[in-house]
């Protein structure tokens, strides 16, 4: 409660700095000035208010949601036709006030309410990763698009994987990729094929998935992934679903050649387990519709469990179809097989089209 109550007295504390800056700090007309009052004021309030929330609630505030809200009401409640002086000011005006309420929230913040819970760095105004159109990004552009790949997966002792559960080769098999970059967010949809086992693994207790012939017939699992922005560099996240255990996913552009992913069990997450890193991946786009990807893969409290070489290239929608329907007859997939089965090896109880039809 006293908390709160301090919380309060910082928003008030705010809404007075509104009137004792000097006017020579804001824009010429009346109209900006209020344009630009709005949006600070109703920034640095919304963000006191989510501050209070979370120190009960143990949740940082939303920067990017108060940068939203702002944004709204500087741009909505603040009608030209209040002040009729044909005023024309930046969609995100920068003036020495936002520095001011910005200075003055971190100060307020360390002094009333410590350290816990609070943001120590305000992300610059206009900074809304919801907004971030990903096609700005030479990388992104790259990456977009239909990719066929020759992959190869290693298990813990340096040898061919070997599943339990999935039994087909992971020497080598391909991989087709549809990447589907809009706006601020990407859709990744996979289909990997993989030749049937060798004769002599066929007398192990799962011998095929599906209705082939072990050593004869090849299968394939369907893998899906979305990300959306997570700052305004480019830089992405989103959950993913694994063996019913949902984890985080973190891609970072370190330049337009060079991306990393990750994969992590988030904190709080119901199985109790402490957060860790699951899968580092780098992926190197020269520029020439080819890229290599290379994963390091880590098992929960055991270590490192895998690794990747990918080597694919970018081709056209109708390149990728045939490519596909070639490697199937090259592995001989039965039709019943094709986009069968997830990534878990369990019934997908979806078809290619509506896999693929982003």
């Amino acid at each position: 409660m006293i908390k709160t109550c301090l919380v309060n007295v910082f928003t008030h504390i705010v809404g007075l700095l509104l009137f004792i800056l000097p006017a020579s700090s804001y824009a010429e007309t009346n109209y900006c000035v209020a344009k630009e009052l709005a949006k600070a004021g109703s920034y640095f309030e919304c963000l006191a208010h989510r501050a209070a929330f979370s120190l009960v609630a143990g949740i940082n505030p939303d920067m990017y949601e108060c940068e939203s809200i702002s944004n709204f009401i500087s741009g909505t409640v603040i009608s030209r036709n209040l002040y009729d002086d044909g005023s024309d000011c930046g969609n995100q005006p920068t003036t020495i006030l936002t520095n001011y309420l910005e200075n003055a929230y971190l100060e307020s913040g360390n002094f009333i309410l410590g350290s816990t819970s609070l943001p120590r760095e305000i992300p610059s105004p206009g900074c809304i990763p919801s907004e971030t159109n990903l096609l700005d990004f030479e990388a992104w552009q790259r990456e977009a698009g239909y990719w066929v790949g020759e992959y190869t997966f290693l298990g813990a002792d340096g040898n061919p994987y070997k599943s339990s559960s999935w039994p087909y080769r992971y020497d080598h098999y391909k991989g087709f990729i549809h990447l589907k970059v809009e706006g601020n967010s990407i859709a990744q949809r996979n289909v990997f094929l993989y030749p049937p086992q060798a004769e002599a693994s066929c007398d192990t207790e799962i011998n095929v998935i599906g209705g082939g012939t072990c050593s004869i017939n090849g299968n394939e699992k369907l893998f899906s992934a979305n990300q959306s922005a997570s700052d305004c560099k480019g830089g992405l996240a989103g959950p993913y679903t694994t063996f019913g255990i949902s984890v985080d996913t973190r891609t970072k552009l370190i330049d337009e050649d060079t991306v990393v992913y990750q994969v992590a069990i988030p904190a709080g997450n119901p199985f109790g387990l402490p957060p860790m890193l699951l899968q580092n991946q780098l992926t190197t786009l020269p520029g020439d519709n080819s890229r290599v990807r290379t994963a390091q893969g880590f098992a929960p409290f055991s270590g490192p469990s895998y690794a990747s070489f990918y080597r694919e290239k970018k081709v056209t929608k109708e390149e990728f179809y045939e490519l596909l329907k070639t490697a199937r007859e090259d592995y001989n997939i039965l039709p019943s097989d094709e986009c069968a089965w997830d990534n878990n090896g369990v019934a997908s109880n979806t078809s290619c089209e509506e896999h693929f039809d982003l």
